[in-house]
C-alpha cells in the first residue's frame, strides 16, 4: 500500500479560464489583452521576438494583412496557453504547495512570487569567456576532470566543446607520466597555476616548456577550473560572483564583476516587485550587451513562478480515489524492464561472468562493452550530431493475465459498439490480488481534479510514475521553502526504505540549456559527479573511477571502493535522458529503474494508430484516458482558404461529421492547444498549428466552467496536482 506525504504540489495557468472565454466570445478585443502588464511580461519572457512584433502591430507599423494574421494567431496561442496549460513555463503557469486535508478547496490570490535567473545557456558561455581571461586563469584553482579513469599507461576521460550551440562530448586518451600523475594528485584538493609551475621548476623543467605543458592540461580539460558550472545547490550566478570576489582581479575584470553584481541585484529586484515592468529586463540586457559574450534575448532569462493562496487543500476522497487507482495498476501484473539495461546485463555476464570490474572500463566502447551495448565508440561525430535516435521500447514481462485480457476484450467491444466511454468498476477487480513487487520506494500521481456527480471529485489521471516522487518537483524547490522541504522529505523516506546501500544523486550537465531543468538543491547525502562540479564535501562525492560493477544473482551491482558499499544511482529530475549519448550518464540513469515498474497507465497500445476515434476510459471516478480523434491534414486543409464569415460554419460541419465537441485540445506530446470551434481566432490558431502535420490528434476538453474547483478573484482556473506517495513498509 502507498500512503501520501502531507503536502502536495498544484500547478495553475497564469490566467483564469473565464478571461480566455471572454476573448473567444468576442466580449474583449484580442490585442487589448496584450496591454495587460502581466500578459505583456509573460509574452516577453516566452518570446521577445513576438513581444516586439506585437508592439509594431499596435503602433500601426505593420500593414500587410497576412503578417497581421500571423501575429494575432501567435498571440492567441500564447493567451490560450497561459489560460489552459498548467505546465510551468516562464510566468505562463505557477507551481505552489498545498496540504492534504478533509476537503478539496482552492482559493487563490493575485499575489505571484517568482524566481528570475540568467539562462544556463548564457551562463555556460560566460564561464568559457571568464575562464580564458589571464587574471582569472592565473588566480582560480583547478581540479582533475572528474571523468578520468586509468587504463594501463593511459588516462581516458571525456572532454567537450560547443558546436552549433550544442555541447559535444568526445572520449580522449593521454599517456601517463610521473609529472602528470603528481599534478593530478595535487589537484585533488585544488591547485593554482603557480603551484604547478613551482613543482615543474623543482623538476628542472624550463619555464616556457612548463607553461606550454600547463596550458595543454587546461585546454585539453584534464584540469578543470573551479568556475565550472554547478547545477546543484544555490543559484550559480551568486556562486560565481562569490568566487570572483575572493581573487585578485585587474581593473577591467573588476568592472566586469561589478556588471555581474548589478545584473544579480536587478534579478532580485524583479522578483521583489508585485508588479513587473520590463524596465529592469532592459537594464539587464544593456549590461549584458557590454560584456563580450554572445547571447540571444530568447535564451537570456529563466523564470519560474508560484501563486499565493488563502486555502489550497486536497480532500481525503481524492487521496482514496488515487489509492484505488494505484491498487488497480498493481493488479495489472506487468513489469517493464529497460531493454538497453537487459541487453547490457547479458553482454556483461557473457564477458565477465561474476567478476567485478571498473564501471568506466565496462562502459568504454573501445575497451569494454559500451552502453547501450554495441552502440559505436562513444564519441559524438558532427555527422550524427543532430540525429536523435528513437527511444527503444521497453521489454514487458507479464506476470498476471487476468486484467490485461479483460481490458482488451472491453476495449475491442467498445470500438465495435461505438460507445463514448468505457467504464471499469472497481468491484470487477476486487477478487484479483494486489501485487506491489517492483514498485519504486516513492512515486507521484499527476492529475487534474474537478467537480463530479453527487459532490464526488472527478479526476483525470495524466501520469503516475517513479523512480522518485520528487522527479517533477526538484527543479522548483528554489521557489518555496515548503517545496524544498517536500523534496527533502521524499529523499529521506527513500533512504529509510533502501537499507542495503547508498542512494546517490546523479549530477551531470549534458548540455547548456538542459541545466535549467537539472538545477536543483542538494537532495541526497552523496552525489555521483560527472562532468560538472559539486560543492559537497569531498567525502560525499563519488567519482566514476571509484565505481565497480558486477553481475550477481541476475542483477547488476554497483559498489563504491572507498566506502565499500552498494550504490543505487538516482536522477531526481524530469530530464529525458534517453537521447543523451554519454554511456556513463545513460547507464547510471537506467540503473535506477532496474527491475522496477517506472510508469503506470492504461492506453490503447498498438491499436492507437489504427483507430480514428477512441472513447474515454474511466476507472471508478478517475479518467485514465481521454476520448481522442485521429485527424488527417486533408480533412481541414481547405478551411485556411475560407473567409472569416464562412470559417465557423465550415469547421462546424466537419466537426459534427466527426462527432468532435465544441471545445477540444490539439495534442502533441505534453503540448496541448485549447480550441474553441465557435471562435474564428481560435480556429485560425488551430489551423496554423497543424498546417505542417499530415496527421494529428484531438483530445476532448473535459472542463466546464462550473466544474472548476480553483477560485480566484478574476474567475475560475484549471489545475494540475501532483501528489507524492511512499511505500508503506508495515
Amino acid at each position: 500500500m502507498f500512503r501520501p506525504f502531507e503536502k502536495f504540489v498544484y500547478r495553475l495557468p497564469a490566467f483564469s479560464f473565464n478571461q480566455l472565454m471572454k476573448i473567444l466570445d468576442a466580449e474583449e478585443e484580442l490585442l487589448k489583452r496584450f496591454m495587460d502588464e502581466r500578459i505583456g511580461e509573460a509574452i516577453y519572457v516566452g518570446s521577445p521576438d513576438l513581444y516586439k512584433e506585437l508592439h509594431k502591430l499596435i503602433d500601426g507599423e505593420i500593414k500587410e494583412v497576412d503578417k497581421k494574421y500571423k501575429i494575432e494567431t501567435s498571440l492567441m496561442k500564447y493567451l490560450s496557453r497561459m489560460s489552459t496549460r498548467c505546465t510551468p513555463f516562464g510566468v505562463f503557469a505557477t507551481c505552489s504547495v498545498g496540504k492534504i486535508d478533509e476537503t478539496t478547496q482552492f482559493e487563490i490570490t493575485n499575489e505571484v512570487g517568482r524566481c528570475t535567473r540568467l539562462d544556463m545557456y548564457y551562463l555556460c558561455a560566460l564561464i568559457q569567456f571568464l575562464g580564458n581571461l589571464p587574471d582569472i586563469k592565473r588566480e582560480v584553482r583547478y581540479y582533475p576532470n572528474n571523468t578520468l579513469y586509468k587504463v594501463g599507461k593511459c588516462i581516458r576521460y571525456v572532454e567537450y566543446k560547443y558546436l552549433n550551440k550544442r555541447r559535444v562530448h568526445t572520449i580522449s586518451s593521454v599517456e601517463r607520466s610521473k609529472y602528470l600523475d603528481v599534478i593530478l594528485k595535487k589537484a585533488l584538493s585544488g591547485v593554482m597555476i603557480k603551484d604547478i609551475k613551482r613543482y615543474l621548476e623543482e623538476q628542472e623543467i624550463e619555464e616556457q616548456e612548463a607553461q606550454l605543458f600547463i596550458n595543454s592540461l587546461i585546454q585539453s580539460q584534464l584540469l578543470v577550473s573551479e568556475l565550472d558550472v554547478n547545477i546543484m545547490g544555490r543559484d550559480y550566478l551568486s556562486k560565481l560572483i562569490a568566487i570572483l570576489g575572493k581573487i585578485n582581479l585587474e581593473d577591467d575584470t573588476r568592472r566586469l564583476l561589478g556588471s555581474l553584481c548589478c545584473v544579480n541585484d536587478l534579478l532580485k529586484r524583479i522578483d521583489a516587485k508585485s508588479v513587473h515592468p520590463l524596465t529592469d529586463y532592459r537594464k539587464i540586457i544593456d549590461i549584458v550587451g557590454g560584456i563580450p559574450v554572445p547571447y540571444t534575448e530568447n535564451c537570456l532569462f529563466q523564470v519560474d513562478a508560484t501563486r499565493k493562496s488563502t486555502v489550497a487543500t486536497l480532500g481525503e476522497p481524492v487521496i482514496a480515489e488515487l489509492q484505488s487507482v494505484l491498487s488497480f495498476f498493481s493488479k495489472m501484473g506487468e513489469v517493464k524492464y529497460s531493454s538497453s539495461l537487459d541487453k547490457f546485463k547479458s553482454a556483461f555476464y557473457e564477458r565477465y561472468e561474476e567478476r567485478e570490474v571498473p564501471l568506466a572500463m565496462a562502459l568504454d566502447s573501445e575497451l569494454g562493452i559500451g552502453y547501450p551495448a554495441g552502440h559505436g565508440i562513444g564519441d559524438i561525430s558532427p555527422i550524427v550530431d543532430n540525429l536523435i535516435l528513437p527511444v527503444q521500447k521497453q521489454r514487458t514481462v507479464k506476470t498476471t493475465a487476468n486484467v490485461p485480457t479483460l481490458m482488451l476484450q472491453r476495449l475491442l467491444k467498445a470500438v465495435e459498439d461505438g460507445v463514448d466511454e468505457i467504464v471499469f468498476d472497481p468491484e470487477e477487480f476486487k477478487s484479483i490480488p494486489e501485487n506491489w513487487n517492483g514498485f519504486p520506494e516513492t512515486l507521484y500521481a499527476m492529475f487534474q481534479v474537478m467537480k463530479g456527480e453527487n459532490g464526488n471529485p472527478l479526476l483525470y489521471i495524466k501520469s503516475i510514475g517513479g523512480g522518485s516522487a520528487a522527479n517533477l518537483l526538484s527543479r522548483f524547490a528554489h521557489l518555496d521553502p515548503q517545496m524544498e522541504e517536500l523534496v527533502r522529505s521524499i529523499s529521506e523516506k527513500e533512504s529509510e526504505i533502501v537499507t542495503d546501500g547508498i542512494l546517490a544523486e546523479i549530477v551531470h550537465l549534458p548540455s547548456s540549456r538542459v541545466g535549467n531543468i537539472l538545477s536543483r538543491p542538494h537532495i541526497r547525502e552523496h552525489e555521483i559527479v560527472y562532468l560538472t562540479s559539486s560543492d559537497l564535501p569531498e567525502t560525499n562525492k563519488i567519482y566514476i573511477d571509484d565505481l565497480m560493477l558486477s553481475c550477481r544473482g541476475g542483477r547488476l551491482v554497483l559498489r563504491s571502493k572507498k566506502m565499500n558499499k552498494k550504490i543505487f544511482p538516482r536522477l531526481t529530475s524530469a530530464h529525458n535522458y534517453y537521447n543523451d549519448t554519454l554511456p556513463v550518464y545513460r547507464f547510471l540513469c537506467d540503473m535506477q529503474h532496474q527491475g522496477k515498474r517506472t510508469s503506470f497507465g492504461l492506453g490503447w497500445g498498438e491499436l492507437a494508430d489504427l483507430l480514428d476515434y477512441k472513447p474515454r476510459i474511466r476507472y471508478g471516478n478517475s479518467i485514465l484516458s481521454l476520448a481522442s480523434w485521429r485527424v488527417r491534414q486533408d480533412e481541414v486543409s481547405a478551411f485556411s482558404r475560407l473567409a472569416d464569415a464562412d470559417l465557423v460554419n465550415g469547421a462546424t460541419a466537419w466537426r459534427m461529421k466527426r462527432n468532435i465537441p465544441l471545445t477540444a485540445l490539439l495534442a502533441e506530446g505534453d503540448n496541448e492547444l485549447f480550441i474553441d470551434f465557435r471562435s474564428i481566432c481560435s480556429i485560425r490558431a488551430f489551423l496554423s498549428a497543424v498546417k505542417r502535420r499530415p496527421v494529428f490528434q484531438l483530445l476532448e476538453f473535459i472542463f466546464a466552467q462550473d466544474e472548476l474547483v480553483v477560485k480566484g478573484t478574476d474567475g475560475k482556473y484549471l489545475n494540475e496536482c501532483i501528489v507524492a506517495f511512499y511505500k508503506d513498509q508495515k
